[in-house]
């Protein structure tokens, strides 16, 4: 009797452990959605995303055999979370032989201005040229899927972008 009772407890508490752990995967994001829309005139992808500290809703073109993002930061970028990635950074290193050399800027400080700096050179089919930019990084937020359910809004705290 003893053993019997033994063994329905330790079958019970298993049960729960493994219900519980599978709650917990299937609460865990599968997939992040990136929403793409195609413009009718200049036949691009386009997407939205929201980035920085606050966060704003950036429009962004899409350009898939592109090595960077490169994202407009003009004298309205504002973001408390915004970094550049330093020459001797892992960052940098992380890109590579995309790195173009270390840069330099001779103005006061502000995004796609800053010394010893990481400079990338992305390449446009929009605009049909490369540009020299810095490697940044900002927070981006994305939703996401769990299984097939709309799953949370997911946090990427350091992403890489060109500026």
């Amino acid at each position: 009797m003893v053993d019997s009772l033994w063994l329905l407890v330790f079958t019970i508490a298993f049960i729960l452990v493994v219900c519980n752990s599978e709650a917990n995967k299937s609460s865990q994001p599968h997939t992040l959605i990136l929403p793409i829309t195609k413009d009718a005139c200049t036949r691009q992808y386009l997407t939205h995303i929201r980035q920085r500290t606050p966060l704003v809703v950036v429009k962004l073109d899409l350009h898939l055999s592109g090595k960077f993002l490169l994202v407009e930061c003009d004298s309205r970028y504002n973001s408390s979370s915004y970094r550049v990635a330093s020459c001797d950074s892992d960052q940098c290193k992380v890109v590579g032989r995309w790195v173009s050399e270390c840069g330099d800027c001779y103005s006061s400080p502000r995004p796609s201005c800053n010394n010893n700096t990481c400079i990338v050179i992305p390449d446009s089919p929009i605009i049909l040229l490369a540009t020299i930019e810095e490697l940044t990084q900002d927070v981006i937020k994305l939703r996401s899927t769990a299984r097939s359910k709309t799953g949370p809004i997911i946090r990427i705290p350091d992403f890489l972008f060109s500026c």
